[in-house]
């Protein structure tokens, strides 16, 4: 699935009437109209190459499949999801995958629904899958997976769905905890 172009449009234009870097992706690299602290950082931590265009929306050479707007101001991007949240529903979804990362992307497009096809694809029982987040984006994924587990610096609001939460955090050890204890000591 992947945005139309009229939301991507549309998002560009908010995004700019807020001063809000936004960007999308096409070409295995991000798209954006300005180089900024935002995207250094978002690609320096993706490790993703990023181009800078005039007109991102209009040069999308393929379309892409979310957008991506970044701000070291949480309260700012929880403005615009709040000021859009009319406009979205019914055409398209918006989740934080941080508190400086407000995605958008279309309607049933989840980590969730990606770790229920990739278990039919490999003919797994969902029953049998591990998800392992930390952020918003990971909830719909760690609520379908057989054990979901939230990482020790996950937000609280993951903590309260999972199934287990580390003692270790992402940066320290916490995926090999859960490999430790639910795949090479038994599931």
């Amino acid at each position: 699935k992947a945005l139309g172009l009229e939301e991507t449009r549309y998002l560009f234009d908010e995004a700019r009437k807020f001063g809000l870097h936004i960007q999308a992706y096409c070409e295995g690299k991000v798209w954006c109209e300005t180089e900024n602290e935002e995207v250094i950082f978002y690609s320096r931590k993706g490790q993703l190459p990023y181009e800078i265009h005039k007109d991102v929306p209009g040069e999308l050479t393929l379309p892409t499949h979310k957008v991506l707007l970044i701000s070291f101001e949480e309260e700012k991007l929880r403005d615009f999801q709040k000021l859009h949240a009319s406009w979205e529903f019914g055409r398209v979804q918006s989740v934080f995958s941080s508190r400086e990362f407000l995605e958008y992307s279309p309607l049933g497009v989840s980590k969730g629904n990606a770790i229920e096809r990739f278990a039919g694809l490999l003919g797994f029982d969902l029953a049998d899958t591990i998800a392992i987040g930390d952020e918003q984006n990971d909830i719909s994924m760690i609520m379908k997976a057989g054990l979901g587990v939230c990482m020790a610096n996950g937000l609280e609001s993951i903590k309260q769905i999972a199934d287990y939460v580390t003692t270790a955090d992402n940066n320290e050890g916490g995926v090999a905890e859960v490999l430790e204890r639910f795949v090479l000591g038994g599931f």
